[in-house]
C-alpha cells in the first residue's frame, strides 16, 4: 500500500515510519497543502492509496483551507483519508465529573487551536464524508519539543486540567490497525487508556527517574480534555494504559 503523509516535520513521523514500515511512504512539506492546484498535482503524481493529513494549522482560515484542499485531493485521487485532530475541539467543561468526551459528544471549542481543528474537521466531513477523523491529545515523542520534555526540564506542570498522556507510537499503531478496516470512517478517538493531570503524569515520571521531589503544581482553571474510545473499543482494539506507555518511553528517552 502506498501512503502519502502531508508533513515530514510532524512529531508523529518516527512512530509512523516504524509502524508502517511494510508500506511505501511518501512525505509532504506541510504548508504545501495550502496551494490546492500544486497539492492535487503532487498527489496525482504520487498516486497514493491512503492520505494521512498531519498538518496542524493554528489559524482557522489556514486550517479550513488546508483541510479542504487535502479532502478534495483525496477524492480526486481516490485515496482514503485520515485527518488528525485534537481533543481541544471540546470546551473542556464537562457536565459532570469524572468525565471523558466521546465521539458523539458535541464539540464546543474555546481555544484558538481547538477552533482551528474543529474548522478542519467540518471541512473534511463536508468534502469527504468517508474520511476518518482521528482525535488525540497530549502527544509525546522521542526528542520532541513537547509538554513532557518541558515538564522534565522545568519540574512544573498544571494540576487542574485532565487529559490522556499519549505516545505517538500509540497513535501510529492505531492507524496501522485502521488501515485494514476500510469499513471504519467518521470520528475515532485515539489516546492511551485512563486519564490524569500533567502534574500527576510528572510525578509518575519523576518516580521512575529516581527523583525524590514531586512536580511543582501551577494554578489554573479546572478543565477536562480526556477522551473515551468508543469506536476502537467496539472494534476490539485496546490502547495501552498511559502509565505503561509512559514508563516504557521514560526508560528509553531519559535514562
Amino acid at each position: 500500500m502506498k501512503i502519502f503523509l502531508t508533513d515530514r516535520q510532524s512529531m508523529l513521523r518516527g512512530a509512523l515510519e516504524a509502524a508502517l514500515s511494510g508500506h511505501a511512504l511518501a512525505w509532504g512539506e506541510g504548508p504545501e497543502v495550502l496551494d490546492d492546484e500544486k497539492f492535487t498535482a503532487r498527489l496525482l503524481a504520487e498516486k497514493p492509496d491512503v492520505l494521512i493529513d498531519l498538518t496542524s494549522f493554528a489559524r482557522t482560515d489556514e486550517a479550513e483551507t488546508g483541510a479542504r484542499n487535502v479532502a478534495l485531493a483525496a477524492k480526486i485521487c481516490g485515496a482514503r483519508l485520515f485527518f488528525l485532530s485534537s481533543a481541544e475541539v471540546f470546551s473542556g467543561r464537562p457536565p459532570r465529573t469524572p468525565w471523558a468526551w466521546g465521539e458523539m459528544d458535541i464539540p464546543r471549542p474555546e481555544t484558538d487551536f481547538g477552533l482551528a481543528r474543529f474548522a478542519g474537521e467540518q471541512m473534511v466531513h463536508l468534502v469527504d464524508p468517508d474520511a476518518t477523523i482521528l482525535r488525540t491529545h497530549w502527544l509525546y515523542a522521542e526528542g520532541a519539543d513537547d509538554w513532557l520534555h518541558e515538564l522534565v526540564k522545568t519540574g512544573r506542570a498544571d494540576d487542574k486540567v485532565r487529559g490522556n498522556p499519549t505516545s505517538t507510537r500509540t497513535v501510529a499503531e492505531a492507524i496501522r490497525f485502521l488501515l485494514v478496516r476500510p469499513d471504519v470512517s467518521g470520528i475515532v478517538h485515539v489516546t492511551c487508556e485512563d486519564q490524569c493531570t500533567r502534574a500527576e503524569a510528572g510525578d509518575f515520571v519523576f518516580s521512575r527517574l529516581g527523583r525524590t521531589n514531586q512536580v511543582e503544581r501551577s494554578a489554573g482553571e479546572e478543565r477536562t480534555y480526556a477522551l473515551k474510545k468508543s469506536v476502537l473499543n467496539v472494534l476490539g482494539y485496546r490502547t495501552p494504559k498511559w502509565q505503561d506507555a509512559l514508563e516504557e518511553f521514560v526508560h528509553k528517552e531519559f535514562n
